[in-house]
C-alpha cells in the first residue's frame, strides 16, 4: 500500500512537517512515498529519491501578497479531485489517515497537521515526535505494513539546501550598501493570531531612523517611496509562487541583516533550518508573542542538545514588545 502525506494548512505547518517526513523516507529507502500540499513544494523536491509529488499539476502561480490576507489555497484550482478530497476530510478533523484511490491506485492518506496527528500543542517538538511514532505504529498495525519508524537520532530541523536559489540582484545592491545596518522586518499578515499592521509600524520607524535600512519580504502600499525600505519581491525578484522558493531566497538575504524581526507566522521562521548555526550571532526577535518565542527556543534547544533536552535556557529568539521597538531601533542606529 502506498502512503501519501498531505496537509491543507499554512506554510508553517508544512515547513515543520518536512524533517519528519524526510526522516521516515530516508529510514525506508526501498519504499516509495508520496506527498500532496497546496504550497511549499520546494521543501520536498529532490530531497529524497523515494519521495514523489502525487499530482503532476501543482497549484497555479500565486502572485498575491500575503499582506493582503489572501491565502494561496484560495487561489488554487478547486476542480482538482485531490484538493476536493483532502479539503473535505481535513476540515472534518476526524481522519488522520484513510484510504483513497487515485488513477486506479490505492493510497493511505496521512494528515500531517499537528493537531490532527494528536500533538498536544502547535510546534511542540516532543509531542510531534511522539505523534509521528504513534502514527507509523498505527499504520503498520492497521494495514499490515512494515514501515521503519522515525530515527530519533536524526536532526529534526528542516533542510533548506537548494541549488536553485539566486539572490544576485540583492548581492549587487548589497555591494554598494554594505556599510549600512539592515533590519529584516517581516510584514506578512499572521493568519492564526492577533494581527499587527507591521507595514505601518515599519513606515513610521523608517521615517524616524533614516540611517537604518529596513528590508521586508513584500512591498505594501504603506511602504512605497521610502528610500530606506527595500522589498524582497519588487527590489530583489523574490516573487511568490506555489513552490515557495521565494522563502528560501529570503532566508539567504536575511543572513546579511544585523537583526531579524519575525512574526507569529511560520513563513517568517525560515531561520529554523539545518544551517541554524549561521544565525547564532544574529539578533532574532519575535514581535509580541511569548508562546511561539518559547516554542521555537524549545525546538532549537532540543536539536542543539542532540535531541535529548528542551529544558536548557539557550535562546535563538527573543520576544520584543511593540512599546520597545523605538529603543530597539535607536540602539541599532548608533551601533
Amino acid at each position: 500500500m502506498n502512503i501519501c502525506f498531505f496537509n491543507c494548512n499554512h506554510i508553517g505547518d508544512i515547513f515543520f512537517a518536512q524533517p519528519f517526513i524526510l526522516n521516515i523516507c530516508k529510514n525506508n529507502p526501498s519504499v516509495t512515498f508520496y506527498y500532496w500540499f497546496y504550497i511549499g513544494h520546494v521543501f520536498f523536491e529532490n530531497k529524497c529519491s523515494n519521495l514523489k509529488y502525487l499530482e503532476n499539476n501543482i497549484c497555479r502561480e500565486y502572485k498575491n501578497k500575503l499582506v493582503n490576507g489572501y491565502p494561496p489555497e484560495a487561489l488554487t484550482n478547486n476542480d482538482k479531485i485531490l484538493q476536493q478530497l483532502f479539503e473535505r476530510v481535513h476540515a472534518d478533523h476526524k481522519y488522520p489517515h484513510f484510504i483513497f484511490s487515485y488513477n486506479s491506485i490505492d493510497y493511505i492518506a496521512v494528515n500531517v497537521h499537528c493537531q490532527i496527528m494528536g500533538c498536544s500543542r502547535d510546534l511542540c517538538i516532543n509531542s510531534a515526535i511522539k505523534s509521528y511514532i504513534n502514527t507509523i505504529n498505527i499504520l503498520n498495525n492497521k494495514y499490515g505494513l512494515k514501515i521503519n519508524n522515525l530515527n530519533e537520532t536524526n536532526n529534526f530541523l528542516p533542510d533548506v539546501t537548494n541549488t536553485n536559489i539566486n539572490i544576485d540582484k540583492f548581492l549587487k545592491w548589497h555591494t554598494s550598501n554594505s556599510n549600512k545596518n539592515y533590519i529584516f522586518f517581516y510584514n506578512f499578515k499572521a493568519r492564526s493570531v492577533k494581527y499587527f499592521n507591521t507595514s505601518e509600524i515599519i513606515r513610521r520607524l523608517s521615517l524616524l531612523f533614516t540611517n537604518l535600512i529596513f528590508i521586508v519580504p513584500v512591498l505594501d502600499t504603506e511602504l512605497e517611496n521610502l528610500n530606506n525600505v527595500k522589498s524582497c519581491d519588487t527590489d530583489f525578484d523574490c516573487f511568490y509562487d506555489s513552490t515557495c522558493l521565494n522563502l528560501l531566497m529570503i532566508e539567504k538575504i536575511q543572513l546579511f541583516c544585523k537583526s531579524i524581526i519575525i512574526l507569529p507566522t511560520g513563513a517568517s521562521w525560515m531561520f529554523m533550518n539545518n544551517n541554524i548555526k549561521n544565525y547564532i550571532d544574529k539578533k532574532i526577535y519575535m514581535l509580541e508573542n511569548e508562546e511561539y518565542t518559547n516554542l521555537l527556543n524549545e525546538w532549537y534547544n532540543f536539536c542543539n542538545n542532540n535531541n535529548t533536552n528542551t529544558s536548557t535556557n539557550n535562546k535563538i529568539v527573543h520576544n520584543l514588545k511593540l512599546d520597545n521597538l523605538f529603543d530597539f531601533c535607536k540602539n541599532l542606529n548608533i551601533s
